[in-house]
């Protein structure tokens, strides 16, 4: 009789170290099961969004129709300025294309009423070449007054003579030659190969000189 042990059923699990049934294992409930349903859910109806307050609506709206409203106004102003860069391009070609133009037609007037002076100095010194005569005092008497005349004619063209008398400047003057004469002072200017001529202060041609000291 003590030798006697119970046989355990094929469908129990048994510890080895006690000999005592082993306990059920636990399932973990799954997502789908753990997640509980909804009534809409459970009934397979329709979930109804949240209804919009009817303030909300009409304040988005008008919101919206300010928003194109001022799109619309700034896309005018925009065109508005575009017109007015056209119109200022055009009227800024034009104005310099009459400037140069009104530029070009002073320069040639200008330059015909020099020519117009000069007309008689040129004509004085065609004569004087198709004259023929013995008189050499009176030729050159001739070519002094061709040469007096066209001086008056620089004169009223503003045009005059660079004074050599004074000491040697370099803002009117070209020194080519240069001596030493214990007799003149510094920087005297003591002869005159070409005259120079002046407007106002502006050279047309230095005068060139030889300068002492």
């Amino acid at each position: 009789m003590d030798n006697f042990k119970e046989t355990p059923q094929p469908d129990e699990a048994v510890t080895p170290e006690t000999g005592a049934p082993a306990p059920e294992p636990v399932i973990p409930p799954t997502e789908a099961s753990a997640a509980p349903e909804t009534s809409a859910e459970a009934d397979g109806s329709e979930v109804t969004p949240p209804a919009v307050d009817e303030e909300e609506m009409i304040f988005a709206r008008k919101k919206i129709k300010n928003l194109e409203d001022e799109t619309k106004k700034l896309n005018n102003e925009l065109d508005a300025f575009r017109e007015r860069l056209v119109r200022l391009s055009s009227e800024y070609e034009n104005y310099r294309n009459r400037s140069t133009r009104e530029k070009e037609e002073l320069a040639d007037q200008c330059t015909v009423s020099i020519l117009r002076e000069i007309l008689p100095v040129i004509d004085n010194l065609e004569r004087a070449l198709v004259t023929e005569t013995d008189d050499l005092p009176g030729l050159k008497e001739g070519v002094q007054m061709t040469l007096d005349t066209f001086v008056s004619v620089m004169k009223r063209f503003g045009v005059e003579e660079i004074s050599t008398a004074e000491t040697f400047d370099p803002t009117y003057h070209e020194a080519v030659m240069h001596e030493l004469d214990a007799d003149k002072g510094e920087k005297e200017i003591s002869e005159v190969f070409l005259r120079g001529y002046k407007v106002g202060e502006k050279v047309i041609r230095h005068s060139v000189v030889k300068v002492v000291n």
